[in-house]
C-alpha cells in the first residue's frame, strides 16, 4: 500500500503561539520599511520539505504572488502574497529571532506595486491594484545587508551548518566535546560538561558546529545555549539582546 502524498505546507493561523510573534513581525516590518506593500494581503505558511540543493543551497523563505485566478476565487481569508518559511530552520532554538526576523525582512522585500509607464500603481477592472514579484540587486537586496549588517548568504550557510550538525546522531563525548568548545573561544571545565544532560551537550555541539562553519566575516550567529552560558559566565543569556 503506498503512502499517503506528502503534503509540504502548513498555514500558520495568527492566533497562534508563532503566528502572533511572527505577524507582529510583519505588520511592524511593512510599517517602518515596506510603506509601499503596507495595503497587500499577505499570509504566513510553513514549508516542511525544502532540502539543501546540488550546490548546498537550503532555501529559508519564499515570497509567492497570488494569480489573477487564485485572487478571484478566494473568500473572505483571500491574500495577495503569501510568503513560506522553512519550518525546520524557524523551529530550531539554535536560530535568533534576529536571522528570522532578516530572513521575513528580505521576503517582504520581494513584494511590490506594479506600475504603469507614468510611474502610478496599476489597477484592474475590479478596482483591485496589482502586484508583482521584485527581483534582487545582486545577490541580496542592499537594504538588508544596510539593516542587519550581513548578507542573506552568511544565514543560509548557518543553516546549512545548522542541519548538518543535527544529522549528527553518534554519542557526543565528554573531552571532545570540550575541545568542540575551546575551538570556537569557549573554554568549558570538564567537570562542567560531565554533568550536562545528553542533549544538552548535543546542542552545544551544534551550537560549536555552527560557529565554526560561519563564513569570514559574519555578524549572524545562532544563540549560546543556556547552560553553555552559565558555564562561562555564571548566568543565563540575555534573550533579548542582539546576539554577537
Amino acid at each position: 500500500m503506498k503512502k499517503p502524498k506528502a503534503v509540504p505546507y502548513r498555514l500558520i493561523h495568527p492566533e497562534s503561539h508563532d503566528g502572533a510573534r511572527f505577524y507582529g513581525w510583519l505588520h511592524d516590518l511593512l510599517e517602518t520599511y515596506h510603506q509601499d506593500v503596507m495595503d497587500a494581503r499577505f499570509a504566513l505558511a510553513w514549508h516542511t520539505g525544502w532540502n539543501p540543493d546540488d550546490d548546498g543551497h537550503l532555501t529559508l523563505g519564499q515570497c509567492r504572488k497570488s494569480s489573477d485566478l487564485e485572487r478571484e476565487i478566494q473568500d473572505v481569508a483571500a491574500f495577495d502574497f503569501v510568503i513560506l518559511l522553512n519550518q525546520n530552520f524557524f523551529e530550531d532554538a539554535l536560530v535568533t529571532d534576529l536571522q528570522r526576523r532578516a530572513v521575513l525582512d528580505h521576503e517582504l522585500c520581494h513584494a511590490a506595486v506594479k506600475l504603469d509607464d507614468d510611474r502610478h500603481p496599476v489597477i484592474d477592472e475590479r478596482g483591485r491594484v496589482q502586484y508583482r514579484i521584485r527581483k534582487h540587486d545582486l545577490e541580496e537586496f542592499s537594504t538588508i545587508a544596510e539593516r542587519y549588517g550581513c548578507w542573506k548568504r552568511d544565514i543560509e550557510a548557518f543553516a546549512k551548518s545548522l542541519a548538518k550538525a543535527r544529522d549528527e546522531h553518534e554519542w557526543v563525548g565528554f573531552s571532545g566535546l570540550q575541545s568542540q568548545l575551546l575551538a570556537v573561544g569557549a573554554p568549558v571545565a570538564l567537570e562542567q560538561i560531565v554533568h550536562w544532560s545528553e542533549k544538552e551537550r548535543r546542542d552545544a555541539l551544534v551550537w560549536a558546529s555552527t560557529r565554526k562553519d560561519a563564513p569570514p566575516g559574519s555578524t549572524i550567529q545562532g544563540n549560546c545555549p543556556p547552560h553553555v552560558w552559565s558555564a562561562l559566565h555564571g548566568n543565563p543569556p540575555d534573550r533579548s539582546a542582539r546576539p554577537s
